[in-house]
């Protein structure tokens, strides 16, 4: 699936047709995200989650920012049993479900989606109306639009940054190892880092261009973000624990 609709399930371009009389009532929990590990951020958001959670790059051509969520493939740990996130800044690729914008292959346009699977739609004007009774955008729609707009706005901009990587050959494989305090081991990889040997070797005309860019900024917080991966494993054990636990209290 395309890593811009990893937790929509049902996509459907957004019609005043189809979806007249729809209304939104948002839900107060994440439950849409607790089997995914990691999610896409943008450039500008990576200050605000690199204190908390690990900001890696993802394989491939073009590669991505992702936060690390998880230790294991569809485990969320920055979500608890109640749906809710435990920090203070939630992704915006997170809070902007269930709207997104997809574009068609071969095309520069982009439509606004809804994902049709979310519990939160209805017909019976609880929540937020999409459309007036004209057939017009509400208010609400708009703003919801225009977050979207800025949200893609800023994905190119990270994905710019991101070829610039590629293109001066900064990104390595990484993986991160722990050995947790019940004496299991957890290894974690897939994804890419800034390589420091290649990184210190930049001719100074790189440099400075990244800086008046912000670029060495988010290059120095993916590294710091790294010692998270820590924070992550730590919170790993203590789950593991507290379903152990809890598996023995259901037993008697």
């Amino acid at each position: 699936m395309d890593k811009q609709l990893l937790i929509y399930s049902s996509v459907k371009a957004l019609s005043k047709t189809d979806h007249k009389g729809w209304s939104l009532k948002a839900q107060d929990n994440l439950n849409f995200a607790k089997s995914i590990n990691s999610v896409p951020v943008t450039a500008i958001e990576v200050g605000l989650l690199a204190t908390t959670l690990p900001v890696v790059f993802t394989q491939g051509d073009v590669p991505g920012l992702v936060a690390v969520m998880g230790m294991t493939e569809s485990q969320n740990l920055m979500i608890n049993d109640e749906g809710k996130w435990e920090a203070r800044y939630i992704p915006a690729f997170l809070r902007r479900y269930p709207f997104v914008f997809a574009k068609a292959p071969e095309s520069d346009s982009f439509t606004v989606c809804i994902d049709e699977e979310f519990e939160g739609w209805n017909s019976k004007s609880r929540g937020e109306r999409l459309f007036d009774g004209d057939g017009e955008q509400t208010q609400y729609l708009q703003n919801i639009v225009a977050f979207l707009q800025d949200y893609q706005a800023q994905f190119d901009r990270t994905q710019v940054f991101c070829r610039r990587l590629v293109e001066l050959d900064l990104l390595e494989d990484i993986q991160a190892n722990f050995d947790l305090t019940n004496g299991s081991k957890v290894q974690l990889g897939g994804f890419r880092g800034i390589n420091r040997a290649k990184f210190k070797t930049l001719p100074d005309n790189e440099v400075v261009g990244m800086f008046r860019r912000d670029e060495l900024d988010l290059i120095y917080l993916h590294l710091q973000s790294l010692s998270r991966f820590q924070t992550l494993a730590e919170k790993f054990a203590e789950r593991k624990a507290t379903e152990l636990v809890d598996g023995g209290d259901t037993k008697h």
